[in-house]
């Protein structure tokens, strides 16, 4: 079996471009929303003869705008060293991205308490989006996998679980519990027409009498785990049901509370 590719991006995958589009929206529309009030407050200061709002206003503008650019404008004009939302892909359609900023500025006027909570979904759309992205190999004669730029040898896994997700998969590295592997790469996401092949050669790299006979973690941990997991996911019902918590903090909260409680089940079942 010879080396194996796959790319889950953006620009490849719809679910997870509609997650930067919404994440991105969110805050160029919380942006203009900050731009415009600050513009109207000066505004209205002036016409009613005080002058220092709108000098304050200014002042935080020309530090913000043109002066920020001068001083940031090597690593701009460097492609090696500007970041990447600042250098976008091909598939980036601005007007989209205008769209849903448009759509963001009008709902928070309509509903200001709605800004609580799509601040919420701009906060998980950006971390499922990070979460999901993967770019790989797998190459079994050179006993070795990359993803994102990491490599692993596959003699040094003790195995490798999967859970099979709508067109993709996600693939969790087992370390041996003997090996200092806390920052080590698990989290792999490819797309669900080559997960076979790549669990199999994943598999087919792996040296079973190297491996640690239980490569699970201890039952403390797995406990730890589920306990972290199941409490987030109370806390976020609890928000719902104790009060008085406004409905938009209500939602922000159960949701990073769903997020996170979810993947610590996830982790407790699959370490």
């Amino acid at each position: 079996m010879g080396r194996i590719t796959w790319s889950v991006t953006p620009a490849s995958s719809l679910p997870l471009r509609c997650l930067w589009y919404a994440s991105m929206a969110i805050w160029v529309g919380f942006g203009a929303l900050a731009v415009g009030t600050a513009g109207v407050l000066a505004v209205a200061a002036l016409l009613a003869g005080d002058p220092g709002p709108a000098l304050l206003v200014g002042l935080l503008l020309l530090v913000g705008g043109p002066l920020s650019v001068l001083y940031v404008w090597p690593m701009l004009a460097d492609p090696a060293q500007r970041p990447d939302f600042l250098t976008p892909g091909p598939w980036v359609r601005p007007r989209w991205l205008a769209v849903g900023a448009v759509l963001v500025v009008g709902l928070v006027l309509v509903i200001p308490a709605a800004a609580v909570a799509l601040f919420a979904v701009a906060i998980a759309s950006a971390v499922l989006a990070a979460l999901g992205r993967s770019e790989g190999a797998v190459d079994p004669d050179t006993g070795r996998v990359v993803t994102d730029g990491r490599p692993v040898d596959l003699d040094s896994l003790a195995g490798v679980a999967r859970m099979d997700l709508p067109r993709i998969a996600v693939l969790w590295l087992r370390y041996p519990r003997s090996a200092g592997t806390a920052m080590a790469p698990r989290l792999l996401v490819v797309p669900g027409a080559t997960a076979d092949r790549v669990v199999a050669s994943i598999e087919e790299g792996i040296d079973p009498t190297a491996a640690d006979p239980d490569t699970r973690s201890s039952r403390t941990v797995r406990l730890a785990l589920l306990v972290l997991g199941l409490g987030s996911l109370a806390l976020g019902v609890a928000l719902h049901l104790v009060g008085p918590v406004p409905p938009a903090v209500a939602l922000w909260g159960s949701g990073l509370f769903g997020l996170f409680g979810l993947l610590f089940v996830w982790l407790a079942a699959v370490e």
